[in-house]
């Protein structure tokens, strides 16, 4: 006995040993580059080019007869007018009226082209909601130094930076070694079917292999992990798929007063209580491994313990996300029951329930892995289950995080926004929403999902919500960012070069 317990004592002495020493070296991710005076601005123009597109209502609508092509299209003549260099040195393509492919080519052929993606149109605001914003949702109007109206965060802020730094490279005579895309898809919200797709369709016709994809995604947040003060860059590798099930039952109608022992919203309801009952499992993905990796160094000790020995401690960190929703929805597969419709008077038995529930799918399962799990729980024969008709996506694949585009983004951010004495940490990061690069991965070797956005954890919610702003200074910086990015693809990429302890 004295001797089984000098062994366990010895092996917790080795843990103890191991997991301080693994604690102690863990290499810093983070690169060693120091930000750069920034460039100066004609605040005066730029910003009132931005307010202009913010008023031009660009709504995406489910149903596709309610888009306002000229809307668009009134935005198309405010892009080609502002940005006259782009509009003559740059080839143009109008995809499906209202999308905008722009091709800047490069002076190296050997070298794949990159793409530049963010989206033209935005999301419609709730009328119940308008004497709740501080400036009319479509005005563009500045208060207190914010730009306020839908687009402002999602995404025509960065449409429209990224065009202005085009412009400003253009005359400035840049010229890129390797050939870039910017694409404007005009359906992001409802899918990209007939803008991002439609845009995807004609380069594999010209059999164009993308070297990497930029879109809209993480953003550089203050406060998004515990122990840590300084703002983070998420820089999304991977997105999490996306379906909808719809849960039908249907039963014998019938009067109120004589109702049976079960009913079609009785049975329907005992179903999604199982589904949120038993919530899919919670995992580390490879995005948020990598993303407690490349933090770990930059915890405090004790959290730094536990983030550089996932090993030992991964059920207490999914324990702890799983303590909180927005940090849960990053280590499970989540359900939300969105829709529920059944009666048609309050003394008359309905024939059928419908409800409708949305799953947000962690890499690793795809939508029918879900499918299977929703019959196991729900495990009735009464209650059909089908594919809600419309937009879907499984999982994207991860991209490269020692890639070329990763390590510019992380180069350009620390280079734009490590001012006065700020640092900014960069991560890799899985994306809870979808984004018009989905589309690209049969023909992008890497898809990076990041807008150069600072923002607040606590104004997170105002995309696609009330009050939707961005600092002018921080639109400001999109655009200088946007500017450096571009210039750094001149650069040669050494894999590693820059990381500080890079194994």
């Amino acid at each position: 006995m004295k001797s089984l317990a000098k062994t366990i004592a010895v092996l917790l002495l080795l843990i103890a040993i191991g997991t301080i020493v693994n604690t102690l070296t863990h290499p810093s991710r983070q690169l060693a580059v120091a930000g750069i005076p920034p460039m100066s601005l004609e605040r005066d123009a730029i910003v009132p080019r931005l307010q202009r597109a913010i008023q031009l209502k660009t709504l995406s609508h489910d149903d596709n007869r309610l888009f306002d092509t000229q809307s668009f299209k009134d935005l198309h003549a405010h892009i080609f007018s502002s940005f006259p260099l782009i509009a003559q040195q740059l080839e143009v393509e109008v995809v499906n009226e209202m999308s905008l492919l722009f091709f800047w080519p490069g002076s190296d052929d050997s070298l794949n082209p990159v793409a530049l993606l963010n989206h033209l149109d935005v999301v419609p605001v709730q009328s119940n909601t308008l004497d709740r914003w501080k400036a009319a949702p479509f005005s563009g109007d500045i208060i207190d130094d914010r730009i306020y109206g839908r687009g402002t965060l999602d995404v025509k802020s960065g449409a429209m930076a990224s065009l202005e730094a085009i412009e400003l490279l253009l005359a400035g005579g840049f010229q890129p070694r390797r050939s870039i895309y910017i694409a404007l898809g005009h359906d992001e919200e409802t899918g990209g079917a007939a803008g991002a797709r439609a845009i995807v369709e004609r380069l594999k016709q010209r059999n164009v292999e993308l070297e990497f994809v930029l879109d809209e995604g993480g953003a550089i947040v203050t406060n998004a992990m515990p122990g840590i003060s300084n703002k983070i860059a998420m820089i999304g590798v991977a997105e999490k798929g996306y379906t909808s099930l719809t849960l039908t039952v249907e039963t014998a109608s019938g009067h109120s007063s004589q109702p049976p022992k079960e009913m079609a919203i009785g049975i329907l309801s005992r179903a999604l209580v199982r589904i949120e009952d038993q919530p899919f499992p919670s995992r580390l993905s490879d995005p948020v491994r990598l993303n407690l990796e490349y933090l770990a160094s930059e915890l405090p000790a004790p959290l730094k313990w536990v983030a550089t020995n996932l090993w030992l401690f991964k059920p207490i960190i999914l324990a702890a996300f799983e303590g909180d929703p927005a940090l849960g929805s990053q280590v499970k597969t989540t359900a939300a029951i969105t829709l529920f419709n059944s009666g048609v008077k309050d003394n008359v038995l309905p024939t059928t329930a419908e409800a409708t529930v949305n799953f947000r799918i962690l890499p690793g399962e795809t939508r029918h892995s879900v499918m299977a799990r929703i019959v196991q729980v729900v495990d009735d024969e009464r209650v059909k289950i089908d594919y809600l008709a419309g937009f879907e996506s499984n999982p994207s694949p991860v991209s490269d995080y020692r890639g070329l585009g990763f390590q510019l983004i992380q180069k350009t951010v620390s280079e734009t926004f490590n001012q006065q004495g700020a640092v900014v940490y960069s991560t890799p990061f899985l994306l809870m929403g979808g984004t018009d690069s989905r589309h690209y991965k049969s023909i992008a070797k890497n898809i990076y999902r990041f807008s150069p956005i600072d923002i607040q954890v606590a104004e997170l919610p105002s995309i696609h919500g009330i009050n939707e702003s961005i600092r002018v200074q921080n639109y400001l910086d999109m655009v200088r960012f946007y500017h450096r990015f571009i210039g750094n693809l001149n650069q040669p990429f050494k894999p590693d070069a820059a990381i500080s302890g890079a194994d």
